[in-house]
């Protein structure tokens, strides 16, 4: 019992960890919190310089059924 309480306190973690990175509150690379908007929508962390797409994030980890 334990692991799928383990497992599912993971999963309950990485969701917020996503949402954070799609609501431009976190950066999904590095963790740092201050987060610039730019021009096109997109978000780059101050500290790693990484750009991301918040729309195109949330569209990758959409799933989709057959």
């Amino acid at each position: 019992m334990t692991y799928f309480r383990t497992k599912h306190k993971i999963g309950l973690v990485m969701k917020e960890k996503i949402e954070r990175a799609i609501f431009g509150i976190e950066c999904p690379k590095c963790g740092h919190d201050r987060l610039y908007k730019l021009d096109d929508d997109r978000y780059k962390c101050s500290n790693c310089k990484f750009k991301y797409s918040p729309r195109k994030l949330n569209d990758d980890l959409q799933v989709t059924l057959p």
